[in-house]
């Protein structure tokens, strides 16, 4: 990327300007509404895209498996999802990327959900209330404090595709609560 580029710089994006990380939450003004679907070539009509907001959702999982079946509900409601396989490897991805929504486990190797989430404020305080946890521990006094005291958002393990889709509904209420633009 060398030279002096013929577009003004204030058009590109952050990333290809080098800018320091965004480390604030997406606002609300900055989700994609979802259109109506449209026609294939061969005049068929596609299923409508539902109404909702389309927003960045960052899954964190260090199951495969889980992570995958995550991204395919969120996907399926028109969300842009990325995942990472543990906690430190959704630290610089949080650091670079603009999400609304951040759905970690709870219990993780190297860095857990718990961890992450106060290593994430520390950083970008913003993002408090961008978390989503999911446990299969909600018995855990541990991970009943943890919830209690944050206030988090939180879903048990398993869940339907219906309560994935409440879950994350609530933390974009929450956050639109919190900077005070419904």
């Amino acid at each position: 990327m060398g030279g002096k580029s013929s577009m003004n710089d204030k058009h590109l994006p952050a990333l290809a300007r080098h800018e320091p990380p965004r480390c604030e939450p997406v606002s609300i003004n900055d989700v994609v509404p979802i259109g109506p679907g449209v026609r294939a070539e061969a005049d068929v009509p596609l299923p409508e895209a539902p109404p909702e907001l389309a927003v960045r959702i960052l899954v964190v999982d260090d199951d495969p498996s889980v992570a995958m079946a995550f991204s395919d509900i969120l996907s399926a409601h028109g969300h842009l999802v990325e995942i990472a396989s543990s906690g430190r490897a959704a630290l610089p991805l949080i650091e670079t990327g603009a999400y609304a929504v951040v759905v970690t486990d709870m219990r993780m190797p190297d860095l857990d959900g718990p961890a992450l989430y106060r290593e994430v404020i520390t950083r970008c305080p913003l993002l408090e209330k961008s978390f989503l946890f999911v446990t299969g521990d909600t018995f855990s006094a541990e991970t009943n404090r943890f919830l209690k005291e944050t206030g988090a958002v939180y879903l048990g393990k398993p869940c339907t595709f219906e309560e994935v889709e409440s879950a994350v509904k609530q933390v974009l209420r929450r956050r639109a609560e919190e900077s005070g633009s419904e």
